[in-house]
């Protein structure tokens, strides 16, 4: 698995502050073994004041110089989207947008089907690009996948399902 300059760089950033995430979504899927198409990445991480404090000093070093960028705005939303430069940050209901389209990165603040620390403590601490990076338990992402409406998780589920019964 290969991950992009961009994301091998918001992991990193995670990492030097000391950020409980999970990597979920495509990345995950292709981690457990599924060939798939990924175009973003997914970090699931807890909807605590300690951790959006963490997440604006990473987003300040990955260039957001917004000021109005604040844990308070972070917390008060269940996504926030970031994309290319120019990094202007928008509220757009549940969702905070930063930057323009197309967007690589997305912050989840909860996930159908699990609880975080649940799952975090069933993580997979694994080793992806020289990065030691906290990837979502393949049982636990099948429970995320079951939950979810979306086709591409349907698809997702139907791949990582068979994997799980080779096993």
């Amino acid at each position: 698995m290969k991950l992009s300059t961009d994301s091998q760089r918001f992991l990193a950033l995670l990492n030097a502050v000391s950020v409980r995430y999970l990597l979920t979504g495509g990345h995950a899927v292709v981690y457990h073994g599924c060939r798939r198409d990924v175009n973003d990445l997914d970090v699931w991480v807890p909807r605590e004041r300690e951790v959006a404090e963490k997440l604006v000093q990473v987003l300040r070093t990955h260039g957001v110089n917004d000021q109005t960028l604040t844990p308070q705005m972070i917390l008060a939303h269940d996504l926030v989207r970031i994309g290319r430069r120019p990094f202007a940050v928008r509220q757009e209901g549940d969702v905070l947008t930063i930057g323009a389209s197309p967007f690589r990165t997305e912050l989840l603040f909860w996930t159908s089907g699990g609880a975080f620390e649940d799952c975090y403590q069933r993580r997979v601490r694994a080793a992806i690009d020289g990065l030691d990076v906290n990837v979502i338990g393949l049982e636990d992402l099948i429970i995320t996948k079951t939950a979810s409406k979306r086709t591409v998780d349907r698809e997702d589920l139907k791949r990582l399902s068979e994997l799980q019964e080779e096993k």
